[in-house]
């Protein structure tokens, strides 16, 4: 599956980024670091295998790339409303 990333345009604050295996959550730490120049971030994903699979080789290699992972937030499947 290839390296999906969006942004509606209306919240600069939030990326969300899509895929799977080790390679793709490497390559959005990579851009968020380098290409973006964020060097803070707070995560939010599901509370599953599948989701802390996904987003801890981003939080891994951002973090060895000198930036800081300010708050982690995993959520309960299902979760239909994130307002909370």
């Amino acid at each position: 599956m290839p390296l999906r990333f969006f942004n509606s345009g209306r919240n600069r604050w939030v990326i969300g980024g899509g895929g799977s295996e080790k390679q793709n959550p490497s390559a959005m730490a990579d851009y968020i670091y380098n290409r973006l120049g964020y060097r803070t971030i707070n995560t939010l994903t599901i509370d599953n295998f599948g989701g802390r699979a996904f987003l801890e080789p981003l939080t891994d290699l951002f973090v060895k790339m000198g930036g800081k992972v300010i708050q982690q937030q995993w959520t309960p499947m299902p979760c239909p409303d994130f307002a909370p």
